[in-house]
């Protein structure tokens, strides 16, 4: 089993993705300010942000393939 991608839900997407880019990670699909996929810069994993619609809505979501 492998670790494909973590989506973040985050009520602040723009910081999130500049604080991940910061950290050497990649963008690879740009849909700010609601949404942001980027690429991990060793393996295969991707990390996406995606806007909370709602502060209940905030959390993690792992996809495993």
């Amino acid at each position: 089993m492998n670790l494909n991608q973590v989506t973040i839900y985050t009520k602040l997407p723009l910081e999130t993705t500049e604080f991940f880019e910061q950290l050497g990670l990649r963008k690879i699909v740009d849909s700010l300010p609601r949404y942001a996929r980027l690429e991990c810069p060793d393996g295969e994993s991707t990390l996406s942000v995606h806007e909370a619609e709602t502060h209940a809505a905030s959390g993690i979501t792992l996809y495993f393939e």
